[in-house]
C-alpha cells in the first residue's frame, strides 16, 4: 500500500469514527459500551444516563447489576443466552430500574464489536414506556366502553353514518325492539321498521353533518311487535379504523309519557269536577236567593205591609193621642221594615233583571251604592239587552255586583267607575277604584268573591284580567266574545 492510499485510509477511519462518535453522543436513544467479560460500562451517551437516572462518571467502570439497572434476573440470563447463541439480539423487551427507584419498559438491542483486543458489547436501549402505557390505557378505556355499551339499561347501537346499517347493537336494543344482534347488524332501522320517519331522520343525518351530535331529541320509534315507543335520541359522530360512524343512546320515555298523559288526565278530571261542583253551587245560590226573595216579598214583606195598613186604619179613627202616637211608631217601622225587605229582596234576585232589562238594573244597584257609602260612583253603562239571555244576564249582573261589593267592602276607595261596552265582537266590562289595591301574585288566595266572578266569566265564554298593586287601586275587565255571550245552563 502507497503512502497516499494509507494517508486516505486512516482519514476515512477518522471520519467514519468521528461520524460513529457524533451518532452515538446525539442517539435520543440510551446507548452504552461495556465489556463482555466483566459487564462494566465503557461508555455511555446522555440517552442513556437521562433513561437511568446517573451522571455517566457514576457510571463508568460499574455494572448494570451493580447500579440497579437489571431488575429481574432471570431476564439478563435469558438476554445473556440469547446474545451467546445468536451474537446479536434484536428488539429483547426488559424492564429496567432507574436511580429514582422507577421502572422503564425498554426494548435492547446489542450487538458484540472489538475495541482493539477487547470483546465488548454496544447497547441500545429504546424506551417504550410511554407507548406501552398509552396501549394499555387504550385497552382499559376500549374495555370500558365495551362493558358500558353492552351492560347499559338505555339502548345503545353504532350505525354507519353514511349508509345508516347497524354495526353493532347492546342488550338492552335487543329487548326494547324485540330483535336479536344478528338480525339488525347490517341493516337500517328503516328497513327493520324500527324508525320510519323520513323528515326528522333527514333532519337528525343534516344535524350531525353539520354539528357532529345531538341531545335529547324526542322521536317516535316501533318494536318488532309494532308497538310505538317513544325515546329521547342522543348521539355522536365518532371514528372507528377511518370509518365515520354514530354512536346513538335512546332513553325510553314510553311509560314516562303514559304517566304523565295519565297525571295530566286526571289532573283535567279533577278540574272540570271541581268547575262542575262551582257551578252547581253557583246554580244552587242562584236558586236559593230567588226562593229567599219570593218569600220575603211575597211573605214577610206583605205580613209587614199588613201590619201597616191596620195601623193607618186605626189612625184614621178617634183614639187617644198616646196610643194615636204609637201607632205612628208602628207605621213609621213597618215602612222602614217594607223598604228594607224590598232592597234585600232585590239584592237577592233583582226585579229590574227581569222586568226592566240589565241596562236599568245595573244603574239601579249603583245608584244604591253610590247612596249607602261616602264613595263617589260613576259609569257608562251600554245597552246590551239583546245580547244576552236570561241567565247570562244574571251572570253578568252578578259581576258587578260582586266587584262592587269587593269596591265596597276591602278597598278603602273614594273613587269608583263601572263601564259597560259593545262593539261587533265583544261585551266589555270594568271596574275600577283608586283604593289600597293588593299584590297581583294572591289574586288566586282571594276569597269566593274573586271566585265567583272568575267562574261567571268562564261561563260567559270570556277573559277575565285584574291588574293591582299595593296603593295604585284595582282594575277588573272583563271582555265576553258576543258569538259566545249565550252560556251553558247554571
Amino acid at each position: 500500500m502507497t503512502r497516499d492510499e494509507r494517508r486516505r485510509t486512516a482519514q476515512a477511519l477518522r471520519e467514519s469514527e468521528e461520524k460513529c462518535s457524533k451518532a452515538f453522543r446525539a442517539s435520543p436513544d440510551g446507548m452504552a459500551v461495556s465489556e463482555v467479560a466483566t459487564g462494566r460500562y465503557v461508555e455511555v451517551n446522555e440517552g442513556y444516563c437521562t433513561l437511568c437516572g446517573y451522571r455517566r462518571e457514576e457510571m463508568i467502570g460499574h455494572t448494570a447489576l451493580e447500579l440497579g439497572i437489571w431488575r429481574m434476573p432471570p431476564e439478563r440470563e435469558r438476554f445473556v443466552a440469547e446474545l451467546r447463541q445468536r451474537g446479536v439480539v434484536r428488539n429483547f423487551p426488559m424492564v429496567m430500574g432507574t436511580r429514582a427507584g422507577g421502572l422503564r419498559h425498554i426494548l435492547l438491542n446489542a450487538e458484540s464489536i472489538m475495541l482493539g483486543d477487547n470483546p465488548c458489547l454496544v447497547s441500545v436501549l429504546h424506551d417504550v414506556t410511554d407507548r406501552l402505557e398509552a396501549e394499555q390505557a387504550l385497552r382499559e378505556s376500549e374495555e370500558k366502553f365495551s362493558k358500558a355499551f353492552r351492560t347499559s339499561p338505555d339502548v345503545m347501537s353504532i350505525v354507519d353514518q353514511e349508509s345508516g346499517k347497524y354495526l353493532e347493537v347492546n342488550e338492552a336494543h335487543e329487548k326494547t325492539f324485540g330483535f336479536k344482534r344478528e338480525e339488525v347488524l347490517g341493516h337500517s332501522p328503516t328497513e327493520l321498521g324500527i324508525f320510519d320517519n323520513p323528515v326528522q331522520r333527514d333532519a337528525i343525518q343534516a344535524k350531525l353533518k353539520a354539528t357532529g351530535s345531538l341531545r335529547g331529541l324526542e322521536i317516535v320509534t316501533h318494536n318488532r311487535r309494532g308497538e310505538s315507543l317513544t325515546c329521547l335520541l342522543s348521539a355522536e359522530v365518532i371514528e372507528l379504523g377511518g370509518r365515520k360512524c354514530v354512536l346513538r343512546v335512546a332513553h325510553d320515555i314510553t311509560g314516562y309519557k303514559r304517566a304523565e298523559a295519565e297525571r295530566q288526565e286526571a289532573v283535567s278530571r279533577e278540574q272540570e269536577a271541581r268547575i262542575e261542583y262551582t257551578l252547581q253551587l253557583i246554580a244552587a245560590q242562584e236558586a236559593e236567593r230567588k226562593r229567599i226573595a219570593a218569600e220575603l216579598h211575597d211573605g214577610v214583606g206583605q205580613n209587614i205591609l199588613l201590619i201597616r195598613n191596620l195601623a193607618q186604619q186605626v189612625l184614621l179613627a178617634p183614639v187617644p193621642e198616646s196610643v194615636r202616637e204609637q201607632l205612628a211608631t208602628i207605621d213609621h217601622l213597618a215602612g222602614l221594615c217594607i223598604a228594607d225587605v224590598r232592597q234585600i229582596s232585590r239584592d237577592l234576585r233583582p226585579y229590574q233583571l227581569d222586568h226592566l232589562g240589565l241596562k236599568r238594573a245595573l244603574e239601579a244597584m249603583l245608584e244604591h251604592a253610590a247612596q249607602a257609602s261616602s264613595m263617589r260612583f260613576t259609569s257608562r253603562l251600554e245597552s246590551v239587552d239583546d245580547l244576552f239571555r236570561s241567565e247570562a244576564a244574571l251572570n253578568l249582573y252578578r259581576i258587578v255586583q260582586e266587584g262592587v261589593n269587593n269596591i265596597l267592602k276591602h278597598s278603602r276607595a273614594s273613587r269608583a267607575q263601572v263601564v259597560l261596552e259593545r262593539d261587533l265582537r265583544a261585551v266589555e266590562l270594568r271596574l275600577e277604584d283608586d283604593g289600597v289595591g293588593f299584590a297581583p301574585e294572591r289574586a288566586g288566595k282571594a276569597g269566593l268573591g274573586l271566585r265567583n266572578i272568575a267562574e261567571r266569566v268562564r261561563m260567559l265564554g270570556g277573559v277575565l284580567a285584574i291588574r293591582s298593586a299595593p296603593g295604585r287601586g284595582t282594575c277588573i275587565e272583563v271582555k265576553i266574545p258576543i258569538a259566545e255571550a249565550v252560556p251553558v245552563a247554571a
